[in-house]
């Protein structure tokens, strides 16, 4: 009797470590996949030139590159330039 619940603990430990594994790699997938569409997206408006915030997309992406600054950070050390009409 002890040997069986024994084999259901290691069956239960396996499992749920195979389920945690699973949810963390799925999320960190994830996170990689919406992190590289952001970085896209500020790199293309970085280079347009015709974009008026030019600006600030080049000092996010330079903070974040050169100085290695999360992006989080990076962004809110750059201003975003106002137009006033």
């Amino acid at each position: 009797m002890e040997t069986l619940s024994t084999i259901i603990f290691l069956l239960f430990a396996i499992s749920f470590f195979a389920i945690a594994e699973t949810v963390y790699w799925f999320s960190k997938k994830q996170y990689l996949y919406a992190k590289a569409k952001y970085l896209r997206g500020l790199i293309n408006q970085k280079n347009d030139l015709n974009n008026p915030d030019h600006s600030f997309y080049s000092c996010v992406y330079e903070n974040w590159s050169s100085k290695e600054m999360n992006l989080s950070k990076a962004h809110r050390l750059c201003t975003v330039p106002t137009t006033i009409n």
